[in-house]
């Protein structure tokens, strides 16, 4: 019993660790494109950085991580009152991994896994209140099939 509590905080904790949003420092203007790749102060950039709104030098509005100039880690976006709007993982210069895209006032709009900057597998849509609304399946950059769970959509689209 013990290990098995011991695998679930391991698990959640490596679950957090990867959606969470990295803290930084470093201005992402301060980084120089060349070929593709990021520079700061002629090399290769690894780490993380982060953009501001125009105007408001307090309120963030991205965060991109990079490996060898190459996007790579956690990149997240911010509206202007300072409320997450996406954050995804990106691999080797393409968005992989879990997304997750949320409304102005916070709640959850959509969320799935991207593979080489597809959607890939299940994606779950939801409403103004938060309810699930649609899921769709994506295999191999194609939507495969899609199932509205509210009632009111589902009736319209079978008329």
């Amino acid at each position: 019993m013990k290990q098995i509590k011991f695998l679930s905080v391991i698990l959640t904790l490596t679950i957090m660790s990867c959606s969470s949003v990295p803290e930084t420092n470093q201005l992402c203007y301060d980084l120089v494109e060349d070929l593709g790749k990021q520079y700061l102060k002629e090399k290769l950039y690894s780490g993380s950085c982060y953009t501001v709104y125009p105007g408001n030098d307090e309120a963030i509005d991205e965060i991109r991580s990079y490996r060898k100039g190459i996007m790579h880690g956690v990149w997240a976006k911010y509206y202007q009152n300072g409320q997450l709007t996406y954050v995804g993982n990106a691999k080797n210069g393409e968005i992989n991994g879990y997304y997750k895209y949320y409304r102005e006032n916070g709640l959850l709009a959509e969320e799935g896994r991207m593979k080489l900057g597809y959607k890939d597998r299940v994606w779950k849509y939801y409403d103004l209140s938060g309810n699930l609304e649609k899921k769709e399946l994506h295999k191999n950059q194609s939507l495969v099939d899609e199932t509205y769970t509210n009632p009111a959509i589902r009736s319209r689209i079978n008329d």
